[in-house]
């Protein structure tokens, strides 16, 4: 727990200032000036100091000075009974966390020194985050070793898990459907080294009551059919990690819940007015625009920008080209043992095709792919029928829905229309390279068939 130090010549105010804080469960010092605070300063780890500016001796303006010297990382708050804009501007200019008036008021200086503590440890993380990729040489092989990757992307994504992998505050983790995201949490959950588990909850489609049962627990009569006490699963991530997948879909009800849970640690199980207490650090994951849900108010802000602290987005597999083929051959080989079937050789082709298509699904996809593709190989040569057939049906299942094309995929036309036949060329010349000169699959790409390709190419041939 931080330590605070109060720092004022009234008694009465150092008494009713800590009596605040020590409910709130901090280690409170005191002193009556800057000479005895001083002291207590070179023998104790003080985090956060609350100072009057005007004390004998010495003010609490020149006593920020000194603290910033001893120790800059001390979050200081200044307090006064006379106010002034010199007083305040001078404050600001020295470094000062806030400027409260006296009286203060117990919900004013409890939220102050949590903000100030909330601070404190981001500023302590973003310093270890510098620090961290600037000096140390990151070895993935234990932690990460689940993600298959060559990718720079992904390899800068675990740098920074390594990096917050101390941090009490919650994970964001953001990304298309299939990228990988429980592997992400769960690969950063064992990066922390905390000693409880690693517990995922899938929270779509679920209403406040389940959420609150399913995370909370209830007591026995809390409803219907709650025969006995029961904990809930933020219970049993005691020192661990509790993953929330899907968090967009969550209620605003239960969003009320989480803020609660992730500010204070404070919950209460269905049926008790007691609540009880975690310490267990918070990673989310969504697949949805955070953002502009809360912008139309389907997820609360203080909530969005509360989750937020750490964040990270998974790039699509359509931008991970080059870790294609080890996905590839790494699914051939899992899949095959999962089957219990000699790994096939992988067909040149198959990478090819692949390689030109946009993937959805992302590696969730393509593993589905592979799986089909194995599974109904014989004792004859690999088809890759269910290939083409899988593509055929996402790529017509997809035809249409121009409202969904966003200003990178619309066409671009000069002012100068070409002729219709030099587009058509243009088209198939462009879904040939995509393809890399399959013709099935450049036919499949453009909504023809594979006969009319050959057309297009030999009257090519016989007009040139």
């Amino acid at each position: 727990m931080s330590s605070v130090m109060i720092v004022d010549d009234e008694k009465s105010i150092r008494f009713t200032l800590g009596e605040f804080l020590k409910a709130e469960g901090f280690n409170v010092f005191e002193a009556e000036e800057s000479e005895s605070a001083m002291n207590i300063l070179r023998s104790n780890k003080i985090d956060i100091i609350v100072t009057d500016i005007y004390m004998p001796k010495e003010s609490g303006l020149d006593f920020l000075k000194k603290i910033k010297i001893l120790d800059s990382n001390i979050i200081v708050i200044l307090i006064t009974g006379s106010p002034s804009l010199e007083s305040a501007t001078a404050a600001i200019r020295d470094s000062a966390f806030d400027y409260l008036v006296k009286p203060v008021k117990k919900e004013e200086i409890v939220d102050c020194v949590k903000r100030a503590v909330s601070f404190r440890s981001l500023r302590e993380q973003d310093d270890q985050l510098r620090n961290f990729s600037t000096t140390v040489d990151l070895k993935f092989s234990d932690n990460f070793k689940k993600i298959i990757t060559r990718n720079e992307k992904l390899k800068s994504i675990f740098k920074y898990l390594e990096a917050i992998s101390n941090t009490k505050e919650p994970l964001l983790i953001v990304g298309e459907t299939g990228v990988g995201k429980e592997l992400f949490a769960e690969s950063f959950y064992r990066s922390t080294c905390r000693k409880g588990e690693f517990v995922k909850v899938n929270i779509a489609g679920v209403d406040d009551q389940i959420f609150s049962d399913m995370l909370f627990g209830h007591k026995k009569g809390a409803f219907t059919d709650a025969f006995s006490n029961r904990d809930g699963l933020v219970k049993k991530a005691k020192d661990g990690v509790i993953f929330l997948d899907e968090i967009g879909d969550l209620s605003l009800q239960s969003q009320v819940k989480l803020l609660r849970l992730i500010q204070e640690g404070e919950y209460y199980p269905l049926g008790s007015d007691k609540p009880e207490y975690t310490n267990s650090l918070i990673v989310t994951a969504t697949n949805h625009n955070l953002n502009k849900l809360q912008q139309d108010g389907l997820f609360r802000k203080d909530l969005y920008y509360r989750i937020n602290t750490h964040k990270i987005i998974i790039p699509p597999l359509r931008e991970r080209e080059n870790d294609l083929p080890l996905l590839i051959d790494y699914f051939f080989q899992v899949v095959s043992d999962e089957l219990g079937k000699p790994m096939p050789k992988v067909p040149v082709d198959l990478y090819k095709i692949l390689d030109a298509y946009s993937f959805p699904g992302n590696v969730r996809e393509l593993k589905a792919m592979i799986y089909n593709l194995i599974s109904s190989h014989g004792n004859y040569k690999l088809s890759l029928k269910s290939i083409y057939d899988h593509i055929n049906f996402i790529e017509y299942s997809e035809t249409g829905k121009k409202e969904d094309r966003n200003d990178e995929e619309s066409i671009i036309f000069p002012k100068k229309l070409p002729k219709y036949e030099e587009i058509l060329d243009d088209l198939l010349d462009e879904a040939l390279r995509r393809s890399h000169g399959n013709q099935r699959l450049a036919a499949s790409m453009l909504g023809i068939t594979r006969q009319a390709v050959n057309k297009r190419l030999n009257s090519r041939k016989f007009i040139r």
